[in-house]
């Protein structure tokens, strides 16, 4: 590409003459597979976080298949544990979804706003409770926890939500395999009452 776009400037710019783009194939792009963790990475990732917010917004991230935006964006009203869904809201495409919301996580996000209790609009506040968590933080938390874990494939919040649906998970870890994520609002209607303050 690089190439390709050294060439246009040459013609243009040197030469004053058009460039046939028409004419000219561009170069393919490359395609590659994300690297996915194992389940014992995924555990000794997780034991290296060092605090226990930044740990649960990447259980969450793992366990719901979130992006690291859509996890920072969820509210409490979101986690629904009477369908056991998470309502994502104006996610990719601005477009809302369900998610399978296993028990394991349940669990995990009901122990965290326990221990948390967060306040204002967020489940995942930042420190002074008016805004969302910063998506840089919770990177750098995933980026020195994979350095401390001493993994070798490249650990990132984006990581997170590459991984089998099939693949059984260790209860320790806090999420266990989701569903396929259910699309759009179809069911019984909006989410029920506040799942995880119980």
């Amino acid at each position: 590409m690089r190439c390709w776009t050294k060439c246009s400037s040459f013609y243009k710019k040197t030469l004053k003459k058009d460039w046939a783009v028409e004419h000219i194939p561009f170069p393919k792009k490359e395609k590659r597979l994300p690297e996915v963790l194992s389940v014992e990475e995924v555990s000794k990732l997780f034991l290296c976080v060092r605090t226990a917010k930044s740990r649960t917004i990447l259980q969450t991230m793992y366990g719901a298949g979130l992006r690291s935006m859509e996890a920072l964006s969820l509210r409490p009203s979101d986690i629904d544990s009477s369908r056991m869904v998470i309502h994502v809201r104006q996610s990719k495409g601005r477009q809302d979804r369900y998610v399978t919301l296993s028990a394991s996580l349940l669990e995990t996000l009901r122990e965290y706003y326990r221990d948390y209790r967060p306040e204002g609009e967020w489940l995942f506040p930042n420190r002074d409770c008016t805004g969302r968590t910063d998506p840089t933080s919770i990177q750098r938390a995933c980026r020195n926890a994979a350095r401390k874990a001493g993994l070798v494939k490249r650990a990132a919040t984006h990581t997170m939500r590459h991984y089998s649906d099939l693949r059984t998970m260790p209860s320790d870890v806090g999420c266990h395999p989701r569903s396929i994520g259910i699309a759009g609002h179809s069911g019984d209607g909006p989410p029920q009452s506040l799942g995880i303050v119980l």
